[in-house]
């Protein structure tokens, strides 16, 4: 099966995805300081948690005073951003929890409860503006995987037209898929 890519955005108009990929690398500070205050962010939770961003977020956050809503699923080790000192900037939903059930009492953790079928409903809902994920490194091609958690950010979400911002954190961790 052939893939054929749309090129939105900036630079797309750049045939050479090595030029494009090159002009949009940004460092995770630069690309927290795209967060607004009041947003609402959709980040891909798991194995897959974009964990240079998480700790640029955190100390954005107590710099400038924004607040911003976190919406993820599943937490295997306790992110920056619900660090007890980011509890009065980050309310953070997960609608299936791991290690933020842990961090309810302080105030700022929500359980939203739905069925894992109803994920890309989960985030479309609250209309991000900015979706960030993390992904494998490109292929000789390009494209770059969601890999194996990347269902817990539905397709839809960084497609829809409330998505102003679209961060994808390399991870060479993460496997392509």
């Amino acid at each position: 099966m052939n893939l054929i890519p749309t090129r939105k955005g900036r630079f797309f108009d750049i045939p050479d995805w090595k030029e494009q990929y090159a002009r949009k690398k940004v460092s995770s500070e630069e690309a927290a300081s795209l967060v607004c205050d009041g947003d609402n962010i959709a980040c891909s939770g798991g194995g897959t948690w974009p964990q240079l961003f998480d700790a640029a977020l955190a100390g954005y956050v107590q710099n400038t005073g924004y607040r911003a809503a976190v919406q993820s699923l599943y937490m295997l080790q306790t992110p920056a951003i619900l660090a007890p000192e980011c509890r009065d900037f980050i309310t953070f939903r997960s609608g299936f929890f791991g290690a933020e059930r842990n961090l309810t009492a302080q105030g700022n953790v929500e359980f939203v409860p739905i069925h894992l079928g109803a994920t890309g409903a989960f985030h479309r809902i609250r209309k991000p503006r900015v979706v960030v994920m993390a992904v494998s490194p490109p292929d000789k091609s390009g494209w770059m995987s969601r890999s194996i958690w990347g269902t817990h950010l539905h397709r839809q979400v960084f497609e829809d037209a409330s998505c102003e911002i679209l961060i994808a954190e390399i991870n060479r961790q993460l496997p392509y898929l």
